[in-house]
This record gives C-alpha cells, structure tokens and sequence, in this order.
C-alpha cells in the first residue's frame, strides 16, 4: 500500500504542502513520502502511545517529521488544515466510519485519500482475539474487519460536500 500512496499523492502534492498520516502507526509510510521530497512536511498521528513512542525514536533525526498521539474520533486539526490527509487500513477497524470519515475531512484542504475495505454490502464483523465469551456469545476482546457498502459510503462523504473518486 505505500507504493500506491505515493503514487496517488505524487499526483497532488507540491513542495511545501503539509501532510497529515491518522493511523500512522511508526511512521512506515514516511520513508516512502521522503522519495517524493526530502523536506516534506510530515505529521503522523494514532492513539496508541507506544506506537508514537517507537516513530519517534526511529524518525528523531527528521527534522521535517512531527508525531502526535490523537484520537480519530475527535478533532484532529480544523483550525490548522492539513494539505494533504490519508487514512489508511484504519476505518475498518472502527465500530463506525462516520465520525472519524467526518473528522479527516474536517481537517483537509484539499485531497483526503481513505484506504478501507468496500463493497456491494455493509458487514460489520468482530473478530475474537480470545476464545473468551459473553454468556451471550459476544467476545470479551476482539478486532473490527468491517467492510462499508460502496454507496453508503460514498453518499456520506459527499454529504459533506466533497467529491469522491474510488481507485
């Protein structure tokens, strides 16, 4: 999935524009991006502590390179827009994509590329982590695989007034 990401954003970006990565995990998109410019200004954002932790800790001599723990479903940044956002392997993971799809958006001033699962249908699936369940079979810890109708998806995001392209 990098190879396509810094494709898709070769195709929009120009030099001092600023980027933001949600769900950025280490940080392992950036040394794609850094092929594109090495002075890009980049921001990787995710709410786990250890994770910003350890993109710290490999990037610290990146000067252009700034890692902040967020949370997707709050504000990410809409009084300091980023350029360019993306989202990638993360909205699948959510019990729900709008409120986070709402808030990429709201910190975008231009292009906002989503990576997630989509297709003819909705199927929210939990996957059991554990073999540990509810007296009613709900998993005591377990992972998101959701996939979003096409439409659905689509009709929110331009609900919002923005154009959509699915690639």
């Amino acid at each position: 999935s990098t190879k396509q990401l810094v494709s898709l954003v070769s195709e929009v970006y120009k030099p001092g524009m600023r980027i933001l990565d949600v769900g950025c995990n280490a940080g392992h998109y950036l040394r794609g991006l850094r092929r594109l410019d090495l002075s890009l200004d980049y921001t990787g954002v995710d709410a786990y502590e250890h994770y910003i932790k350890r993109a710290r800790d490999i990037f610290s001599d990146d000067p252009h390179a700034e890692f902040q723990i967020r949370d997707i479903f709050k504000p990410l940044s809409p009084d300091d827009p980023f350029d360019i956002v993306f989202c990638c392997n993360v909205i699948l993971h959510l019990p729900d994509f709008r409120v986070a799809v709402r808030n990429l958006l709201e910190t975008t001033k231009r292009v906002c590329f989503v990576r997630t699962l989509l297709a003819e249908n909705t199927t929210v699936v939990k996957v059991a982590i554990t073999q540990e369940f509810t007296s009613d079979g709900e998993p005591l810890d377990f992972a998101y695989q959701n996939t979003w109708q096409s439409s659905y998806f689509v009709e929110f995001v331009r609900g919002l007034g923005w154009d959509v392209e699915l690639i």
